[in-house]
C-alpha cells in the first residue's frame, strides 16, 4: 500500500509527497481509512510509529473540502507545550498547500498574544488541557464548529492529572463530532474517557515492534523517589558509563539532575 492508496484530496497528496513519504506506517495504514470513513477511532501504537500523520491526513483532507472555514474547524489536544507545539507543526505542514491556519495554545505564552490569533481566524488549535480551559473561561475559545476532535499521548495525559479539565474542554464540543482517541497504553482512565465521549468507535492496535532490539540489554532497579538522584551518580560512578542519555519527566526536573551531575563533576 502507498499513500496514494488512501485518495486523499490531492493537495494533501501532494504535500505529502513532497515529505517524501510513500509507504504509510502500520498505525497509518489502519486508522487513516477509519477516519477517513468518518468513523471514531482509538489507535493504541507507541510514540515514533507515526501517530500523527494517522490523524492529521484525514482531518486536513475534510478541511479542504470545507467551504467556509470562519470558525475552529479541528481541536488536538495534547498533555505537553513540547508535543502541542510539534504537532501543530506537523499539521501545518501536511496542510501548506491548502493554507491550514494552526495554533498552538500552551502555557507559557502572552493570553492577548493567543486571543489576537484566534480572532483572526484559525482552522486548527492544537492545545494544552489547562490553557484551553482558561481560555474557553474566558470565552476566547468557540468550539461549537469543531467537527473533529483528537486526543494524544491519552495515557499521558491521565498521568499528568488533565482529566477534569478534558471533561470541561468536551463540555464546549458539538455532539456530532468525530472523535479519535490515541494512546501508547489502555490504561484504566483512557478506556473510560473512550467509553465516554467516543460513538461505537473502531480499535486499532499496533504493537508489532513493541520489543527490544537483539543486541541491546535492558536492566531494570527498583527505588524510591527519593533515592533516584543518588541511584543514577551510583551507577555513573561503578558501571563503565562513556556517554549515557536520561529521560526526565519534566523541564525542572531536568534542569535538576543535570545540575546535580555537573555539580558533582
Amino acid at each position: 500500500m502507498t499513500f496514494t492508496d488512501f485518495n486523499l484530496h490531492p493537495a494533501i497528496q501532494e504535500s505529502v509527497a513532497h515529505q517524501g513519504y510513500e509507504k504509510p506506517s502500520p498505525i497509518q495504514e489502519a486508522m487513516i481509512p477509519v477516519l477517513m470513513s468518518g468513523r471514531d477511532a482509538i489507535g493504541q501504537a507507541r510514540t515514533g510509529t507515526g501517530k500523527t500523520a494517522a490523524f492529521a491526513l484525514p482531518m486536513l483532507h475534510r478541511i479542504a473540502q470545507t467551504d467556509e472555514r470562519r470558525f475552529i474547524q479541528a481541536l488536538v489536544l495534547a498533555p505537553t507545550r513540547e508535543l502541542a507545539t510539534q504537532v501543530s507543526a506537523a499539521i501545518y505542514t501536511y496542510g501548506k498547500n491548502i493554507d491550514v491556519r494552526t495554533l498552538p495554545i500552551t502555557g507559557g505564552q502572552p493570553y492577548p498574544k493567543q486571543i489576537k490569533r484566534l480572532r483572526q481566524g484559525v482552522d486548527v488549535v492544537v492545545a494544552t488541557p489547562g490553557r484551553l480551559v482558561d481560555l474557553l473561561n474566558q470565552g476566547a475559545v468557540d468550539l461549537s464548529q469543531a467537527h473533529t476532535v483528537v486526543i494524544d499521548e491519552a495515557d499521558e495525559m491521565f498521568s499528568m492529572g488533565f482529566a477534569d479539565d478534558l471533561d470541561a474542554i468536551f463540555d464546549h464540543l458539538p455532539a456530532d463530532r468525530q472523535t479519535a482517541l490515541l494512546s501508547a497504553t489502555m490504561a484504566p482512565g483512557v478506556k473510560k474517557l473512550a467509553q465516554k465521549r467516543l460513538n461505537n468507535p473502531e480499535v486499532i492496535s499496533v504493537t508489532d515492534g513493541d520489543r527490544t532490539a537483539s543486541d541491546v540489554a535492558q536492566k531494570g532497579y527498583m527505588v524510591y523517589h527519593r533515592d533516584k538522584l543518588a541511584a543514577l551518580v551510583r551507577l555513573i560512578e561503578t558501571e563503565d558509563v562513556t556517554s549515557a542519555l536520561a529521560f526526565v519527566k519534566t523541564r525542572a526536573g531536568a534542569a535538576e539532575v543535570a545540575s546535580l551531575l555537573s555539580d558533582l563533576g
